[in-house]
């Protein structure tokens, strides 16, 4: 859902996110912040939030419709900290917490090499597939060029250092399995490792780790 927000727009920074007030709960809901879109006219400016319909919130906000106006705050937290000195990037997301790490994706510079690993129940689960560079090869490599298994898409621009690598547990699309079956290879790759997702796959990131990852940052989907 993008929302015209140009005071947030213009601050917001990867792994921050808003609050929404949703009519008839009394607490405000949190979404991460999944894009942002920077207009030439500035009051135009937008951010947008992913999510999927799971209770009385989500399922009022998906009831809207362009030109509704709904009551935001934001941009909250401190988002994702990049070291200077880093090159590899590994973002880590499992179902919905793929919003904050496409806003993350999509800022980084060119001198950061990112591998998404991303993983769902099915394909069905992913985010849009043919949105998202695709590499059916799951290993990390340097300066290796674009592969065969390889696809493009406008609907979302990524810088081309960014490789995706979709993880289904019923091998629907991609390699079969967990995120974390494929994460120890990449470990070793990684100057950071940015994750979000369920609690279960952060409990299963920290079980297949040898040593403790040299810099990592999470954010949970389950606010």
């Amino acid at each position: 859902m993008w929302l015209e927000a140009p005071d947030i727009a213009a601050i917001a920074q990867p792994g921050q996110f808003i609050t929404v007030r949703c009519e008839g709960l009394a607490l405000r809901r949190p979404f991460s912040i999944h894009q942002v879109v920077i207009a030439s006219e500035a009051k135009q400016s937008q951010v947008a939030i992913l999510f999927k319909v799971v209770g009385k919130g989500t399922l009022w906000l998906s009831q809207h419709q362009g030109g509704d106006k709904v009551d935001i705050l934001g941009p909250v937290g401190n988002g994702f900290s990049v070291e200077p000195s880093s090159r590899n990037l590994l973002l880590v997301a499992g179902g919905i917490g793929i919003a904050p790490l496409v806003f993350l994706a999509q800022s980084a510079s060119p001198q950061h090499s990112i591998t998404l690993i991303y993983g769902a129940s099915t394909a069905r689960e992913l985010y849009p597939f043919s949105s998202l560079p695709l590499t059916l090869n799951p290993s990390p490599s340097k300066g290796e060029g674009k592969g065969e298994g390889e696809k493009r898409s406008n609907l979302l621009s990524f810088p081309d250092s960014v490789r995706f690598i979709p993880v289904t547990e019923d091998g629907s699309m991609g390699k079969k399995g967990m995120v974390t079956d494929i994460l120890p290879d990449f470990l070793g790759w990684a100057d950071q490792v940015y994750a979000c997702g369920p609690i279960d796959m952060y409990k299963a990131m920290l079980a297949c780790q040898s040593e403790p990852f040299a810099s990592c940052h999470s954010e949970g989907a389950e606010r």
